[in-house]
């Protein structure tokens, strides 16, 4: 192979692996920043149907009163499912594993999202206030998959690593034995904490973020200075392009 060959396909290497290192790092920030571009494509949504629902329950105190959540959003309606609105929260409303109205009070419910928290709103959605002191971390990866309010409007909250029930103002705790023999973490999940940066805390987003740029702005340039024309090198100004004859 010759010099030049191998200059080629360094070159095109380089390019393909420029490409890669585009898609992870991209990725890797609309992993973390969601709320910057979906609603970019909120708007490709039509009117929400009750066959769209994920997720739905009615109210205690007015049977014709439903929340729903299509996966993407969340809706109410107050005529049994004949119209519908969009009910909206500071955070994106996707992943919604349960909802929940209180048994006590009317226009009290609760929703909760797997990866985010679980927010809760006593208006009839208008304003939303979050959970807080959770006896553990949705974001780091231990999911919510199911909550229920007990008749004392007490959370009662399962994740895949354990059961978690509000007494007061604190929790009561039962870990799987099972989940947590096999280890707190599945592959899956320290591959997604990895390529978010999430398995390295509070500064594991903004590190990620920061690296991830310093990729993108290195591929570029790469991809530029591959492909942009170079200049021929002229002589230097007193040397001569001519070979000189050596004096005998």
């Amino acid at each position: 192979m010759t010099r030049h060959q191998i200059r080629a396909l360094h070159k095109w290497v380089g390019v393909v692996c420029c490409a890669f290192t585009l898609v992870v790092s991209v990725t890797a920030v609309a992993l973390n920043h969601p709320e910057a571009w979906k609603p970019l494509f909120s708007h490709a949504q039509g009117p929400f149907s009750p066959a769209q629902a994920a997720v739905m329950v009615s109210d205690p105190f007015a049977p014709q009163h439903l929340l729903a959540s299509s996966g993407k959003a969340l809706f109410q309606s107050r005529d049994g499912g004949q119209t519908w609105a969009e009910l909206k929260l500071y955070v994106p409303a996707d992943k919604v594993t349960t909802l929940a109205f209180s048994p006590t009070s009317r226009d009290r419910f609760w929703i909760g999202l797997k990866e985010v928290g679980i927010f809760t709103s006593d208006d009839g959605g208008d304003v939303w206030e979050e959970v807080t002191g959770l006896p553990f971390d949705p974001v780091a990866g231990e999911y919510i998959e199911q909550l229920s309010i007990t008749t004392h409007n007490q959370l009662v909250i399962k994740t895949r690593y354990g059961l978690y029930t509000q007494q007061g103002d604190g929790w009561r705790s039962h870990r799987f034995p099972e989940i947590n023999a096999a280890g707190l973490n599945t592959a899956q999940d320290w591959i997604w904490r990895l390529h978010t940066g999430r398995g390295l805390g509070a500064w594991g987003i903004p590190l990620y973020d920061a690296i991830a740029v310093s990729l993108i702005f290195l591929a570029l340039s790469g991809l530029w200075l591959s492909f942009r024309p170079r200049r021929k090198s002229l002589p230097r100004k007193g040397v001569s392009s001519q070979p000189q004859q050596v004096l005998q």
